[in-house]
């Protein structure tokens, strides 16, 4: 405690001299100042200890009392900005920056209200509480409040105690109200009734319908339909579960649920209307909202918005979008009816270096014209077009029972591995009609080692040896573990770029992306088709594919859904807005000098990402955004590494998870011998099993990224490099594999 100065004896030559010892003389005035000394340094040091912030403390208390939050939400709009740690709250006036409410639902914080005025009597908790009290008196006798909140319009704040309220006027600070619910506060029983009378309250009635404290609900949605494809088909039904948490401290009354189909769905409705929803403070709850499509629906998509509405205002806000897939009724189905490979060998199939003609027939067995499609080819790293083929082209509508036909040259190369090859179709919208697998037969592909002997004494006289170890492949390249089931509502974003068209390279990074592509199919469970898996790499990964990919109404946008797992995996450089200190991801076709311009960034990334529907978001960036590159060199000649922060307000989302390469000023490595970048290799190891700390077949992104720390950290330092990877998430147990149980 920091006693007034007046009780504290001063030092200085106009003082009166310290007490001294009787028949001591000098040396006991000696003894008698160096320990009032003491004493004095002793109250200094304990005063500038932080023990505990409280109300009106600046963000720089709170962060050096309480540590950095776990997540920081800033929100324009209302005005306020909440620091999270764990279930528990501060809130913030961004103006002034300092804290005008808590919410200690946990009780972590760090927090004191201590009552304003000079020391008074006690007064014991026993002693009732009345009307007029100030907020002094409440917190001597019942101690600091684990909530205090504000209502700015009626310009109350509420402290409580337990599951008691105590309200008191902005104004004066003085109690007008309460509610009591159990013993944590206590009123004289002739007062009961008239503080919770004055709150709205009246214990003869049983449906009171005024607030005694604010309610704040959030809210997440989930799709299920009847047949459990995920789709809505025609004269089919489904259910929209609105799942609703009270983070208040108040009781949210009355809360109904209403559903409004937003996109021109001819033939979809919502039917029935659930009963309402009273929750308490803290507690969960959920409502069921129907949607029926007849036999007449006739769009590929629905939009839903879902709003809750409390009874006495405290609303969910905002409302809840949700973007369901629907089968329409009478529509075109493009099938492949015939693939046929016109080769110089004659034998119809695809062989090594060999060129051919693919002719691809195709047929709508539907029972509606299709729109004026174009074509895409989609390519797997080792199928070539040969010279003057196009990838992409016009085929008109097609009629039902009408055909259509693409003819295009392609060619392999020795590896003959990665020759998928599927063919996509859109109107002139760019809106998706069919995603075609194409058959190709491929023969000749290259198997087993050829064997080469060395004489003892073949080196050359002035020739040396590397003393290295050549690997074609590495223990996470071979035997990759199985998932335990098919994830068919997963999609995995999976794009690396080695060789820059303006940039140094990233040495691995398309090398480490055709392995996380095995790993998403294999280990993840994710389907290896154009629907599910987007695999982009080298001068393919443009600033326009990102924009494409990543947009409001882009390619993610179109296929995630309420049930949708996503993986999005980048391998490559990135770099910061060296004005506004911001991190950008970097294309093929970036330019260094105008990272702004045509980087990607990241802030955006995530701001996209948080605003899909998706069950759960997993993101893996083997990146650094210091403008160094793997091996530690300036990306631009001339700049220093520079450090910063890759949180971000999106970063708020539950169900979202960054896991990055490196942190602050570090440059994100790789390891040679295993010609993987160093994330890349240790998370491909972790989602072998080695990262599954407790045996049970799955591995949640905590596991994951506590087993790739202390592995990029430790090999790092063997290779005279700083380098330790960060996790960004809120929530520690979210599953990113569940793998097969090993035999």
């Amino acid at each position: 405690m920091v006693y007034p100065p007046a009780v504290l004896p001063r030092l200085d030559d106009d003082a009166s001299p310290p007490p001294t010892i009787a028949g001591r003389g000098a040396p006991a005035r000696v003894v008698a100042q160096a320990a009032m000394a003491i004493l004095l340094a002793a109250i200094g040091l304990a005063a500038q200890a932080p023990a505990r912030f409280t109300l009106g403390d600046s963000r720089e208390r709170v962060r050096q009392v309480q540590g950095s939050p776990e997540v920081i939400e800033r929100l324009a709009s209302l005005g306020t900005e909440v620091w999270s740690y764990g279930g528990s709250t501060v809130k913030f006036d961004p103006r002034t920056g300092h804290v005008v409410e808590y919410v200690d639902g946990e009780r972590r914080l760090k927090i004191t209200l201590a009552p304003r005025g000079t020391p008074a009597r006690t007064h014991p908790n026993t002693s009732p509480l009345t009307l007029g009290e100030s907020r002094d008196l409440v917190v001597r006798r019942f101690g600091t409040p684990w909530a205090y909140t504000r209502d700015a319009d009626a310009r109350h704040a509420y402290l409580a105690y337990g599951r008691s309220i105590v309200r008191l006027a902005l104004d004066d600070d003085r109690v007008d109200g309460w509610i009591v619910r159990d013993s944590a506060i206590r009123v004289a029983p002739g007062d009961l009734a008239m503080g919770e009378s004055a709150m709205g309250i009246d214990r003869g009635l049983t449906s009171a319908r005024v607030a005694v404290a604010p309610a704040t609900l959030r809210g997440r949605l989930t799709w299920r339909d009847d047949d459990g494809d995920g789709v809505l088909a025609p004269g089919e039904q489904g259910t929209v579960t609105l799942t609703l948490d009270n983070d208040g401290p108040g009781e949210a009354r009355t809360v109904r649920g209403a559903l409004r189909v937003e996109s021109p769905a001819t033939g979809v409705r919502p039917r029935g209307a659930p009963p309402p929803l009273t929750l308490a403070a803290g507690r969960s709850g959920t409502i069921e909202l129907r949607l029926v499509a007849d036999s007449a629906q006739s769009s590929t998509e629905v939009v839903a918005v879902v709003r809750a509405t409390e009874a006495n205002g405290f609303d969910l806000a905002p409302s809840l979008r949700l973007r369901i897939p629907a089968r329409p009724a009478g529509a075109p189905r493009i099938i492949v009816r015939e693939v046929q490979v016109d080769d110089a060998s004659r034998d119809r199939r695809l062989a090594p270096r060999e060129l051919a003609d693919l002719t691809i027939r195709l047929a709508n067995s539907g029972s509606a014209a299709t729109p004026a499609l174009r074509g895409r080819l989609w390519r797997g790293a080792d199928l070539f077009l040969a010279a003057g083929a196009r990838d992409s082209f016009a085929l008109g509508a097609i009629a039902p029972g009408g055909e259509a036909t693409v003819t295009v040259g392609v060619y392999t190369n020795t590896r003959a591995a990665e020759t998928a090859l599927h063919l996509e179709l859109a109107d002139a919208a760019g809106r998706i009609i069919a995603r075609l697998p194409i058959p190709l037969p491929v023969t000749g592909r290259p198997s087993g080692v050829l064997d080469v002997a060395v004489a003892r004494d073949s080196t050359p006289s002035g020739a040396s040896s590397t003393g290295g170890r050549a690997l074609t492949s590495t223990d996470v390249d071979r035997d990759i573990p199985r998932a335990a089931a098919r994830r068919g509502d997963a999609i995995a974003v999976v794009l690396g770029i080695d060789r820059y068209r303006a940039l140094p390279g990233a040495r691995f990074a398309e090398r480490d992306a055709a392995l996380m592509r095995r790993y998403a199919v294999e280990a993840l469970g994710i389907n290896d088709d154009l629907e599910h898996l987007y695999f982009r790499t080298g001068a393919d990964v443009t600033g326009g594919e990102l924009r494409k990919l990543f947009g409001e109404t882009g390619w993610l946008a179109r296929r995630v859904t309420a049930n949708t797992d996503l993986v999005v995996y980048f391998a490559g450089h990135g770099a910061p807005d060296a004005a506004r200190r911001t991190p950008y991801l970097l294309p093929f076709d970036a330019d260094p000098a105008f990272v702004t311009e045509t980087g990607f960034a990241l802030g955006t990334l995530y701001d996209r990402l948080a605003r899909l529907p998706a069950r759960s978001i997993t993101v893996i960036l083997d990146a650094c955004f210091s403008g160094l590159t793997r091996g530690g060199e300036a990306l631009v000649a001339g700049t220093r590494p520079t450090q910063l922060s890759i949180e971000h307000p999106a970063l708020v989302r539950r169900q979202m998870a960054v896991l990055t390469a490196s942190r602050d000023a570090q440059a994100a490595g790789d390891l040679p011998e295993a010609r993987h970048g160093l994330l890349t290799y240790w998370v491909a190891r972790g989602l072998r099993g080695e990262a599954d700390a407790n045996d049970d077949d799955t591995i949640t992104v905590t596991e994951l990224a506590r087993f790739a720390e202390v592995r990029v950290r430790e090999t790092a330092a063997r290779l005279d490099r700083d380098q330790r990877p960060l996790l960004v998430a809120r929530d520690s147990v979210m599953v990113v594999a569940r793998l097969a149980p090993a035999r």
